[in-house]
């Protein structure tokens, strides 16, 4: 409860959860999943009601899901799925992937539709306000893609550097702003549409997490 913080549910899910996310209208919370060992590549994705933390559908992955979100009316999953750092090394490639999650003759199922290899690791994704829009954050930068659900990828339409790697982006409540967060120390809010910087800051330190109010006239 937001109110007090007393605890309303609870599940045990026997991983280690990345990331947590919660649809746009309330009812459904997303989960990504991995390995406390990083000798092995495997997590999941997992969708659950609201209320009681009853699970609605999940996918199996053969990735740690460092990040997720919903798009906006709840029936996509963008997920960031990234190789343990010690497989970096070697020719393991992580992933951004988009998933349909609302369909009802999908019950109990995650189902991908787009997905794009990247070359390095990504730990961070959002969903802009209309929908198929994604954007990711990682060693590689910030990268803008269309989520094209006819071809089954990931078009990318901008990219640009983080001020080093990129631990965490997010969109503004109305899709015209990211602002990004990275391990030097570095936060960004960026125009959406080009990834033009807009206004920066050096925190001098790591930066983990980042996110907008809901006007996005301030960010955390």
């Amino acid at each position: 409860d937001a109110a007090n913080l007393a605890e309303l549910a609870r599940v045990d899910v026997g991983d280690t959860v990345y990331s947590v996310a919660f649809s746009s209208d309330g009812t459904q919370v997303v989960s990504g999943h991995g390995m406390r060992d990083f000798s092995i590549e495997r997590g999941a994705i997992k969708v659950w009601d609201a209320a009681n933390l009853a699970e609605r559908a999940s996918v199996d992955v053969d990735k740690d899901v460092r990040s997720v979100a919903f798009n906006s009316d709840g029936t996509m999953v963008a997920s960031a799925n990234m190789c343990a750092r010690s497989a970096l090394l070697t020719a393991c490639r992580s992933q951004v992937k988009v998933w349909e999650a609302g369909r009802p003759d999908l019950a109990g199922s995650l189902t991908e539709i787009a997905s794009v290899d990247l070359g390095g690791f990504v730990t961070s994704v959002a969903f802009g306000s209309k929908g198929t829009k994604v954007v990711s954050g990682g060693d590689l930068g910030i990268q803008m893609w269309e989520c094209d659900t006819y071809l089954g990828s990931l078009i990318e339409l901008a990219s640009v550097d983080g001020g080093g790697d990129v631990n965490s982006v997010a969109f503004s409540g109305d899709g015209t702003k990211v602002v990004s967060g990275a391990i030097m120390g570095a936060v960004k809010v960026l125009d959406a549409e080009s990834l033009t910087e807009l206004a920066s800051f050096d925190t001098g330190s790591e930066v983990t997490s980042v996110a907008f109010n809901g006007d996005g006239t301030k960010v955390v």
